[in-house]
């Protein structure tokens, strides 16, 4: 297995601890060091626990990401497709 997806893995795992994850899915989610893939898997996570706690600050780095990305899109190279996908499924749960 490919370190990389044991790190989307483990992001999965965090996930599952629900809202005490918040502040970790969200520090991952918001690092633009990461790959794009940890981030999407963190947009993910956060999708996750937004949906099994009800727990709406799960989604507000979510929305927030939406909101700047789509001002800044101007042709498809600006759109990090695995982050947009996921945040639009976390924020349509």
């Amino acid at each position: 297995m490919v370190q990389a997806e044991l790190r989307e893995y483990a992001i999965g795992a965090l996930a599952g601890l629900g809202t005490s994850a918040l502040p970790d899915l969200v520090d991952l989610f918001e690092d633009d060091t990461n790959s794009v893939l940890i981030r999407a898997a963190a947009a993910k996570g956060l999708g996750h626990v937004g949906l099994s706690t009800g727990d709406l600050s799960a989604v507000e780095p979510l929305l927030h990401y939406l909101v700047e990305a789509l001002q800044h899109i101007q042709n498809s190279v600006d759109i990090e497709f695995p982050v947009l996908s996921e945040v639009g499924w976390a924020v349509g749960q």
